[in-house]
């Protein structure tokens, strides 16, 4: 999938799900003390959070980086809210 057209919809509010070598994850926004932020998670598993879009696509899970895993994942493999 397009890094641009991803990074755009997260500034513009939109959250992910998504299926990456046959497991689920999502990307949400909130806030956790009173900070913004973008949380990354496998389904069911404990989340980790980032500050901004940069720093959530650099992150890395399991060996991956997120921005890795986004631009690997075809339009069948992703749900944008």
């Amino acid at each position: 999938m397009d890094i641009a057209r991803i990074i755009d919809q997260l500034n513009n509010g939109h959250e992910f799900e998504f299926i990456f070598q046959g497991k689920r994850y999502s990307i949400t926004q909130g806030t956790i003390d009173g900070q913004f932020c973008f949380s990354f998670c496998e389904f069911y598993k404990d989340s980790v959070e980032a500050s901004t879009v940069s720093e959530l696509m650099q992150m890395q899970y399991n060996g991956i980086t997120i921005n890795d895993m986004l631009v690997s994942l075809s339009m069948d493999d992703i749900w944008i809210f």
